[in-house]
Parts: structure tokens; sequence; C-alpha cells
């Protein structure tokens, strides 16, 4: 996998508070994915919006793992895949990032953090004809909102205009024979989206792995409506005074090591 060079590389001397914020809780991301396992390599990668710049986004530097990430190393580039600037020396960024990141930013406004990963069981379900299974009460709830995509390489003629086709109005996407894309209109949002997803994940896997006949709930339960309560709620992932989940995390991370937020 090769990268998308930067032409300039310059200092953000104007960098705005809501841009420094937006870089520290996407560092926060990567750090929590190198805790959790959710890395692979120097691979995947997880792109923010700029929340005072929307045609801008934040994505991480090919080359570095998800715990070298910190706010001050971040790429910053246009939804057009012009990168604005990053850190001395950096080759830019993966070149599936137009693609998976980028695509999706430009089509749905009403996102502001996309996640892709490469987990082992995210994985294997995206090789499962049956998708994800509601076999657990975290697979019901997430449900309504996961679209698939059948295996594509970034890049290839038409392989955005399909992805974001596929993926709809939702905000989970299985991309087949690939991995897990979960997105938010907040960074704690997509952060408990994929949360969730890799968790669902991870039952169906032991759950098809043990050999017993599995069961579902019934058509009614799995035919309700979804909810927007969870995400809306007090102290959820969209309340703008913060996210309860979020700052759990982020309280952990500082234990063990906030320099992320340099």
């Amino acid at each position: 996998m090769t990268a998308v060079p930067i032409k300039a590389s310059r200092p953000d001397a104007d960098m705005s508070p809501v841009e420094w914020a937006a870089r520290v809780d996407l560092a926060a991301f990567y750090r929590l994915g190198a805790h959790y396992g959710w890395d692979d390599l120097v691979y995947n990668h997880i792109s923010a919006r700029v929340p005072d710049a929307p045609d801008q986004f934040l994505v991480n530097s090919f080359g570095l793992m998800f715990e070298e990430i910190c706010a001050s190393n971040l790429l910053k580039a246009h939804l057009s895949g012009e990168v604005i600037s990053g850190p001395h020396g950096s080759p830019g960024y993966n070149i599936a990032v137009p693609c998976l990141h980028a695509s999706i930013l430009k089509a749905r406004p009403d996102i502001g953090c996309v996640a892709h990963v490469h987990t082992p069981e995210g994985m294997a379900v995206a090789a499962m004809d049956c998708g994800l299974l509601p076999i657990s009460q975290t697979a019901i709830n997430l449900l309504h909102d996961v679209a698939y995509h059948d295996y594509g390489k970034p890049g290839s003629s038409g392989e955005e205009e399909r992805l974001v086709a596929d993926l709809g109005d939702k905000n989970i996407l299985i991309l087949r024979h690939h991995g897990l894309m979960a997105m938010g209109s907040t960074i704690p949002e997509a952060f408990l989206n994929l949360w969730n997803l890799i968790y669902a994940c991870k039952a169906q896997v032991a759950a098809v792995a043990s050999g017993a006949r599995l069961t579902t709930p019934a058509q009614d339960i799995l035919d309700a409506p979804p909810s927007i309560a969870w995400a809306n709620r007090k102290g959820g992932p969209r309340d703008p005074e913060g996210c309860i989940e979020w700052q759990a995390a982020l309280r952990m991370l500082d234990r063990r090591d906030a320099s992320y937020r340099k």
C-alpha cells in the first residue's frame, strides 16, 4: 500500500481552538484503537472533519502506528485530497483515504468522523454470507444502521461512487472480505459505533465457533423501528457538553499515557 505525498508542509500557527480540540479527540481515538488491539501495523485510518472548516479533514500520516499518533502529527487535507499541512518528513496519507474517508465526508455532511479497521473478528464477519447476525443485544441495537459493500479496491474506477451508494444513510459499513467502517456525527459517536460493532462481531465469531444452534429474537423485535434516544441522550455521544463513555475512555488514556495530547 502506497501513500499520497505531501506537496508542502507547514505548521498551522493560526490553528483555531476548535480544530485543536478535534485533533486531541482524534488522536485519543487512535490511541484507544491501539489499546484495544484494533490496529493493523501502520495500516487503517480514522478521519475527522475540521469543525470550523467542513471542507477539510484530519487523518493519520502513513507509516505511523496508532500508538504514535498525537494531536500535532495529524495531517490536514481538503476533501479534494490535497494535503494542507502535516509533520515534516511525512510521506502523506494512505492511498485508500480519498475513497474510504473523503468521499464519505463529501457525500454525508452529517458525518464528522470515519473509522476503518481490520480486526480479525470483523474480517471474519465480513466474509460470512449471513453478515452481522442479530444474536446479541449489541448486534440487535446496530441492525438498522448497518450496510454492506462488496469487495473493491480503493482507487479503482467507480469505487468511490459505489461505496457512497452502498453506505446510503447508514453509519456502519461492513466491507466484504476486507473489514469494518464506523462513523458518526461526532468523534465519540464514531468511537462507540465502532466499539459496539467490534463487540458484536466478537460475540458472533465465538457463537459460530461453538457449533451450537443459534437463535434470534422474535421478528417483531427485529422489525421495531430504530431508536435515536441512545445517541441523543444527556451525556450521549452527541451531547455538546460531553459524552460519559468518551470521558471515561479519556480518563483511562490519561492515567496510562497522555502524550496523545501534545
